[in-house]
């Protein structure tokens, strides 16, 4: 479960609470690889047998086979330090609901970064704050943050809302779409400083139901 020296990965997960460990997982089963950090080594173990325990169920529920829970479970590796966490292409921060603890997590991550790598997302699962809030005074004038939101459950949930402070996603942000696309998420882009107030999507439980009804056809049909 540790991380290989010199490995690099598609995400890396910052909290591995009940949000951050279905995150991970749900990146990992949509095929990316997947660093994954918490502050200790309990909260580390914790979080990699809460998103265990999630796929194992999953198998037995018919909703993925036992090949696919195995296989991303493989991409999925816990490191030690946020100096390993700003090697991904993106960091998600799903720590808890805490305006100042994130910023300070923005800010720590940033110090990481401008020695390891300057072109690294940062992006933020909160559903409460806005990530201007968050990145103002703790990242990078150059440094691209933006929200990147699992909408709950997470498990099976295709959507994903991207969000900052533009009417449209900004080129910057090209690649982060493209790639969630290519390992079929649904991102849709949300303008957090819209005058209309901070709406968030939520799904209700019949189109919950569905998403999960379509994921076990799609299981019964892999050979």
């Amino acid at each position: 479960r540790e991380m290989a020296e010199q490995q690099s990965f598609h995400f890396g997960v910052v909290g591995l609470g009940r949000m951050g460990a279905s995150i991970a997982g749900q990146l990992a089963l949509q095929g990316f690889t997947v660093a994954m950090y918490d502050r200790s080594h309990f909260d580390r173990d914790k979080g990699w047998n809460i998103m265990s325990a999630d796929l194992k169920d999953h198998v037995e529920q018919g909703m993925i086979t036992a090949a696919e829970k195995d296989a991303a479970l493989g991409r999925g590796a816990l490191v030690e330090t946020l100096d390993d966490v700003v090697k991904c292409a993106v960091v998600v921060e799903a720590i808890f609901e805490d305006l100042e603890a994130k910023k300070e997590l923005f800010r720590r991550l940033e110090s990481a970064a401008g020695n390891a790598h300057p072109g690294t997302i940062f992006a933020t699962n909160s559903m409460n704050f806005n990530v201007i809030d968050i990145s103002v005074g703790s990242t990078s004038v150059e440094r691209i943050v933006c929200g990147l939101r699992f909408l709950h459950p997470v498990w099976f949930i295709p959507v994903v809302e991207v969000s900052g402070p533009w009417s449209n996603p900004p080129p910057s942000l090209d690649g982060l779409m493209g790639l969630l696309r290519q390992h079929q998420f649904q991102p849709f882009f949300y303008n957090c400083s819209s005058p209309s107030g901070f709406m968030r999507r939520r799904l209700d439980t019949v189109e919950i139901s569905e998403y999960r009804r379509q994921q076990k056809q799609r299981a019964e049909r892999v050979p």
